[in-house]
């Protein structure tokens, strides 16, 4: 008996058969055919289990057995596999009844074995015990009586524990039987409170009990009959804008300097580009690294990233601007792609199922393009093993023939969205929570509408009727901005190719960085080596030493090396201590230093065309990881517009 076994049947939605006393209800018992395996004669056996109804389902029974493991059994194999069962309180208590005397009968057993050898545990301990019963025992040879304490040791006592043990936990499963209708009703009652809980957020969704409104920019508003649209993807602040992208990104501290960025008129046009839209803001995508050094810093640390994580939606109507302040946490889309919102109208899905979990949902068009994607992943697999049992040793030795690699892996994940799955009410459950989840910003916006002046003008919208909600709002897909059009763009291979015309001469940004972990590797090994701070000393991940500028954030390549790839770097550095040469000539306070690096740790600026970042920026695929390349991106951009500019004798020597 498995945990949860699937046992698959047809398309019936309803029972097959009129109501009677033994049609399946919750907390009624059946007797349910089943085959298991019997290894001596090395095939399948029919054997039958008591098992309680513990969820009706619309088109399963779920059944739970008296050793504690769930089956679905579909209606359509219901009435061939089940037989009610009227006395099962009876036959549980008597089953637990017939343990508890088998227990006894094993105990006086062991009882009688023991007393027999003379090892039956006494209260009192003596230390002429063992020697007295020895003595009483000349009616049996020693050797013999040795024996029975072995076979008593090795064989009879370990027996008689074992099977006392199984009989204790037998009869603990028949007594738990009887509590198995109590669970259900604990579920029932989880499953109140968990609409109860949702009901609660949908008032305070409702009502704003949560939320703040704060006007950012004023002006004219909208058309009185201009809907509001809803784009579909959740926006990032420090993605954005970029703001602060040389320490980390954005903070909850910076939602000031974020709302000015905003409000200009051509960053508004384009990530509020309808005259009334909404659009969802998270602060940061990811954790922010931040270097604690003192116990309060750590203390605040949680909150810090908590704060990090809050979600705000800007409200546009018309030239005005709002920031609305919410608790609610979005989703990654406010709403589902259109293919989902299709299902109502019968566009055949699957669910991506993990055991009896739902992972998510594919169209029949994706589930159709996955297969394909498998088959063309075989057929390649096929021709390299071919090719490859085909090639001799020798050029299976000399790499001419590549090497096929593991064959691909086929698991069936996704099942038809429909009553013929034993999940279907599983996967109901989960579409109707992931709407649900969309429909809360639905439900905000109805607020915002009723009690306040964000979008007003406006008419009375019923956002909840669908003639309200088709006249007042416009969802605005993803696909429909082409926000993914292509592949996506690939900063290592941009590096490289910039990097390809490296030169002496060349001006390149990255080096600082790489010159500075070198520097904290130093730093790191010379404090453990300290006896002095005794290992109460914090890792460093980048260090500048104190007097010495290093290369600069923008330097030229005074040395490079081709075959290596390597570049050198030229500055001066304070001399860390005063004095005279031996002819008494007083010493320079500046000495030169050098720092060689690998082109990988570079970006040759001298070959970036402005503009080259926007490649980056404009696809959300890479601009979630614009850590990586806004620092030098938008540094070259930066040097191009006369903002930066290498200082006089810091990159030659």
């Amino acid at each position: 008996m498995t945990d949860d076994i699937v046992v698959r049947g047809s398309d019936a939605k309803t029972m097959p058969r009129g109501p009677s006393d033994d049609d399946p209800e919750v907390g009624k018992w059946y007797w349910v055919k089943d085959k298991r395996w019997n290894g001596k004669k090395g095939e399948d056996e029919e054997y039958r289990w008591l098992g309680c109804v513990t969820h009706v389902g619309t088109n399963y029974v779920m059944i739970t057995s008296v050793h504690g493991g769930k089956e679905r059994v579909h209606f359509d194999d219901f009435w061939g596999r089940c037989e009610f069962e009227p006395e099962a309180m009876q036959i549980i208590r008597n089953n637990a009844e017939s343990c508890r005397e088998r227990i006894g009968e094993l105990t006086e057993e062991m009882q009688l074995l023991t007393t027999r050898l003379g090892v039956a545990p006494t209260l009192s301990l003596s230390g002429g015990a063992d020697t007295e019963a020895l003595a009483c025992r000349d009616s049996e040879p020693m050797p013999d009586y040795k024996d029975a304490l072995i076979k008593a040791k090795e064989d009879q006592i370990p027996d008689l524990f074992e099977e006392i043990r199984k009989t204790t936990e037998n009869m603990t499963m028949w007594l738990k039987a009887e509590t198995i209708p109590l669970g259900m009703q604990r579920d029932q009652m989880n499953e109140m409170i968990d609409r109860v809980d949702r009901r609660v957020l949908a008032v305070d969704l409702y009502a704003g009990l949560s939320e703040d409104t704060e006007k950012i920019r004023d002006g004219k508003p909208a058309e009185l009959a201009e809907p509001v649209r809803l784009l579909q993807r959740r926006h990032y602040m420090d993605e954005e804008c970029l703001a602060h992208y040389k320490t980390g990104g954005m903070e909850f501290n910076n939602i000031g300097d974020f709302d000015k960025w905003l409000v200009d008129d051509e960053n508004r046009e384009r990530v509020l580009p309808f005259p009334r839209c909404v659009v969802a803001f998270r602060v940061r995508r990811a954790k922010k690294g931040r270097e604690v050094y003192s116990i309060q810093e750590f203390i605040n640390l949680d909150e810090l990233q908590r704060l990090d994580f809050s979600t705000f939606l800007y409200v546009r109507n018309g030239e005005q601007v709002w920031r609305v302040n919410t608790k609610i946490d979005f989703q990654e889309k406010l709403f589902p792609d259109s293919d989902r919102l299709l299902i109502s109208s019968g566009q055949k899905m699957w669910a991506k199922m993990s055991g009896s979990r739902v992972e998510g949902f594919v169209s029949d068009n994706e589930h159709t393009a996955i297969l394909e994607k498998y088959e063309c992943d075989m057929r390649e697999w096929k021709k390299l093993d071919a090719q490859w049992d085909a090639a001799s040793e020798k050029d299976r030795e000399e790499h001419n023939v590549p090497w096929p690699g593991l064959r691909p892996y086929w698991r069936n994940e996704y099942y038809p969205f429909d009553p013929s799955n034993v999940y279907y009410d599983d996967m109901v459950k989960e579409m109707e929570e992931q709407i649900e989840d969309h429909n809360r910003v639905v439900m905000v916006l109805q607020g915002i509408l009723d009690r306040s002046e964000v979008l007003h003008p406006h008419p009375p919208w019923k956002l909840w009727t669908d003639a309200g909600f088709r006249a007042g709002v416009r969802l605005v897909f993803d696909k429909d901005r082409a926000l993914v059009a292509g592949e996506k763009p690939d900063f290592e291979d941009y590096r490289q190719r910039l990097n390809a015309s490296l030169k002496v001469g060349s001006i390149t940004i990255g080096q600082e960085l790489a010159w500075m972990k070198k520097e904290a590797e130093k730093e790191n090994e010379r404090r453990a080596n300290d006896w002095r701070l005794r290992g109460g000393y914090r890792e460093l991940t980048t260090y500048s030493p104190y007097g010495n500028p290093g290369p600069g954030e923008l330097a030229a390549v005074v040395k490079f090396m081709p075959r290596a790839r390597k570049a050198t770097f030229h500055w001066h550095r304070e001399r860390q201590s005063y004095g005279y040469d031996h002819w008494g000539k007083e010493r320079s306070n500046l000495i030169h230093a050098s720092f060689t690096c690998h082109e990988s740790d570079l970006l040759n600026v001298s070959a970036y065309t402005p503009g080259d970042f926007k490649q980056f920026f404009d696809d959300p695929r890479t601009r979630a990881d614009y850590l990586e390349w806004a620092p030098l991106l938008l540094m070259a951009e930066e040097y191009y517009a006369g903002n930066l500019k290498i200082e006089e004798g810091e990159c030659n020597e």
